[in-house]
């Protein structure tokens, strides 16, 4: 069978130009947590081609407006996010490549490439959480039971106690939840010498002592986790979702 130019670019766009664009993204998240708009209009400009070819054949696809639904609802859900700051442009960026340049699941079934991705982006992460809290009730319990309700509870969830002295000497991306009042959400432009400030500020105001250790939430890079997810999918499909929420539905 002969493979027309436009599929091989599919494929090439697909399979190969978009992991790439995810991974240099990652690695520039990872560093930096600042990642180059450029990357993702880079990829929307490659994805177009495609894009106006699947809208030319959508009248042969017969979930097409469940399959605009399902992208619009993530793409909606991560933009109410980046408005009220929980997530960063970037995210959104990096889903809006994706639903570009994989608009419909080449074999067919009832998930878009970017639904399935943003279950398994989702998935990863709730494992995360679990971990955490699993990590918290084993070695941090002590400081969970001076925590006041409800943040007993969240905490464990969001966050671990690190020293002041270390968050002075290198506090990374560990986001301070607790100096001067309880908080549950931080501010995900703030740099390492940022936190410091905060740290130093709390310090003397006398909100904390320096032997103490203040829970602080990891601010978890979101592209990789992207990438991640997006490689389950041309992995896995979109099969595993689907066999999962038969599961929870009690149809399985």
């Amino acid at each position: 069978m002969t493979v027309q130019p436009l599929q091989l670019y599919c494929l090439l766009l697909r399979y190969l130009i978009v992991p790439a664009l995810l991974l240099v993204a990652s690695v520039m998240d990872l560093k930096s947590r600042e990642i180059d708009v450029y990357i993702f209009l880079a990829g929307i400009l490659l994805s177009i081609p495609v894009t106006i070819s699947e809208i030319l054949a959508i009248h042969k696809v017969l979930l097409a407006p469940i399959y605009l639904f399902e992208d619009l609802l993530v793409l909606g859900v991560l933009a109410a996010f980046v408005l009220l700051g929980f997530k960063g442009l970037a995210d959104l960026l990096a889903f809006i490549v994706i639903a570009l340049a994989y608009p419909i699941p080449a074999g067919g079934g009832p998930f878009t490439p970017v639904f399935a991705t943003f279950f398994y982006y989702v998935s990863i992460s709730i494992l995360i959480v679990l971990g955490l809290f699993v990590y918290n009730l084993l070695f941090n319990h002590r400081d969970l039971r001076r925590l006041p309700f409800p943040y007993k509870l969240i905490y464990p969830l969001i966050a671990v106690p690190k020293p002041v002295k270390k968050l002075l000497e290198n506090p990374g991306w560990w986001y301070p939840l607790n100096l001067c009042n309880y908080s549950l959400v931080y501010d995900i432009n703030l740099d390492p010498e940022d936190i410091r400030r905060e740290v130093m500020d709390a310090l003397e105001k006398q909100c904390i002592r320096p032997n103490d250790r203040v829970w602080c939430s990891y601010g978890v890079p979101a592209i990789p986790l992207i990438l991640a997810a997006y490689m389950l999918y041309i992995a896995f499909g979109g099969e595993p979702v689907l066999n999962l929420i038969k599961i929870l539905a009690g149809l399985h």
